[in-house]
């Protein structure tokens, strides 16, 4: 067993979010200095050797204090970009919203401007179809008259059915 008590010494109490975290970034620098360790003397140091070296300086007041600091800026960092990210995700949900309530018309309007485009459509249909009518009629007199004249039966004749 070792001989300190870091972990109680950085958690307060069991809902201690930051000493967690704050406990987690020291066993981190208790890994890496481990590592480094072995790197420089190609062994993995002793109880003894991770007692004296590590966890004595580790101990002090003011190293559990750096902790916990690094540990709060670790936590606002992530609060941060956490609630930054929900507030974009809120505003896009907003402006869809918008854009949905812009695009969506109530039954009623729906069904007004149908109905309106349904009669204009119609008066446009049937204005055309009259027009057209009557052209045909108008060239159809046109033709008869023509034909008239040029049927071979006496003036009197064609100066009365012309007359009609």
């Amino acid at each position: 067993m070792w001989n300190h008590n870091i972990f109680d010494d950085m958690i307060e109490d069991d809902n201690d979010f930051v000493g967690k975290v704050a406990y987690s970034l020291y066993k981190q620098e208790k890994v890496a200095w481990v590592k480094h360790f072995n790197s420089e003397n190609s062994v993995y140091p002793t109880k003894e050797e991770i007692q004296k070296f590590f966890h004595v300086p580790s101990a002090r007041p003011e190293s559990i204090k750096r902790f916990r600091k690094e540990a709060e800026l670790v936590v606002n960092n992530f609060i941060n970009i956490t609630l930054s990210e929900e507030l974009t995700s809120y505003k896009e949900s907003l402006k869809d919203d918008a854009v949905l309530l812009q695009i969506k018309k109530p039954f009623r309007s729906s069904v007004l401007e149908s109905l309106t485009a349904a009669i204009l459509a119609s008066v446009i249909t049937a204005s055309f179809s009259t027009a057209y009518w009557l052209y045909s009629e108008m060239q159809d007199s046109k033709r008869l008259e023509q034909l008239i004249k040029e049927a071979p039966i006496s003036e009197d004749i064609k100066n009365q059915i012309l007359k009609k």
